[in-house]
């Protein structure tokens, strides 16, 4: 009885999983799609748009490496092959612009509002850790 619920918990926290990584490699799958649907509507011809999304797109490929970088860490720490990796801090209102951006492309019915009380607010995490959170 105990191997199998223990073999039914490893079943629910490996679906837990699937359900966590499908989610978060969903959102910037969806800003890129939104980029070139942009792109290809109005940035054939605006050089503004197109190196806006283009750079925006960009950006969200790498976000993409990243998450599976992330995903490869995690498989490593599980089997302990990794060390803890020192964090630069990060200026706090520049990711959340550029997570509001992704988003305006994404959701343009929408007006989305920063309210904050300090700019040069830092904290120690990776930019793309917080855009996760956000």
């Amino acid at each position: 009885n105990e191997l199998m619920d223990s073999l039914e918990d490893s079943f629910l926290q490996q679906k837990q999983f699937v359900e966590d990584a499908s989610h978060e490699l969903r959102t910037p799958l969806a800003i890129i799609q939104g980029h070139l649907t942009l792109l290809n509507r109005w940035g054939k011809n605006d050089a503004a748009v197109l190196d806006k999304s283009l750079k925006s797109s960009l950006k969200e490929v790498e976000r993409l490496t990243n998450l599976v970088q992330d995903l490869l860490e995690l498989s490593r720490a599980e089997n302990s092959l990794i060390n803890p990796v020192d964090v630069e801090p990060i200026n706090v209102l520049a990711t959340v612009q550029h997570v509001v951006r992704n988003f305006e492309v994404l959701y343009s019915n929408y007006e989305f509002k920063i309210r904050y009380s300090h700019e040069n607010l830092y904290v120690n995490i990776s930019s793309r850790h917080l855009e996760q959170i956000l």
